[in-house]
């Protein structure tokens, strides 16, 4: 089974907006395969507001056989484009992603422990080889890489973030080198930095 995430992309201003994910299904048709992608049923008021004005485009942005990965990219897009209700972006979506298509209701905290699991996830060789057979022959478009570039030169910046331990005053270059320092595992101090966990002993420090 493979699963994919996709994105609708308003005509009138050339922006996306809605980020989701589905499940392939194998017909002949292009768009039976990807039916979720091109339905307008099952879509929230402010989606159907949008697109009483304009006409959309949908664009196929990852395929591949492995659910997490798909529910990782939905979420890092959604959080790239942000969501109009939260006066952060253009986006329709209504969570952070990640919480599959299935119509259940997720709590809260269901949510933050998905988005926990997909932080700092050391993947296993089975998941390594799926995403690599999943982008093999991928095309994206000028738009998209620019916008993956866009991501991955955000995660380098926050790779470098100076760091300081409020109980010694002691300032690190980068979260990883205070992690080694102070011997946390990897990523222990990321997520509490930039995904608003309580953390009574570490901050950062603007360069």
């Amino acid at each position: 089974m493979n699963y994919y995430l996709y994105r609708h992309i308003r005509e009138d201003k050339n922006e996306p907006f809605y980020i989701g994910k589905s499940t392939c299904f194998k017909t002949r048709s292009y768009k039976e395969e990807f039916e979720r992608a091109f339905a307008r049923a099952r879509r929230n008021n402010i989606w159907k507001k949008i697109v009483k004005k304009t006409k959309y485009k949908v664009e196929i942005m990852f395929v591949s056989e492995d659910e997490d990965f798909i529910f990782e990219k939905e979420i890092e897009f959604i959080k790239l484009y942000g969501r109009i209700n939260q006066g952060t972006g253009s986006l329709t979506n209504l969570t952070d992603g990640g919480e599959g298509t299935q119509g259940l209701e997720r709590t809260e905290e269901h949510c933050r422990k998905i988005s926990e699991a997909l932080t700092g996830k050391k993947l296993s060789q089975k998941h390594c080889d799926s995403i690599g057979r999943s982008k093999t022959g991928m095309i994206h478009s000028k738009e998209t890489k620019e916008l993956m570039s866009k991501v991955h030169t955000e995660r380098r910046r926050k790779t470098t973030q100076r760091v300081r331990d409020t109980r010694t005053g002691i300032v690190y270059r980068s979260i990883a080198e205070a992690e080694e320092e102070l011997g946390y595992k990897k990523n222990f101090l990321k997520k509490r930095l930039y995904q608003d966990y309580n953390t009574n002993f570490m901050e950062k420090v603007d360069k």
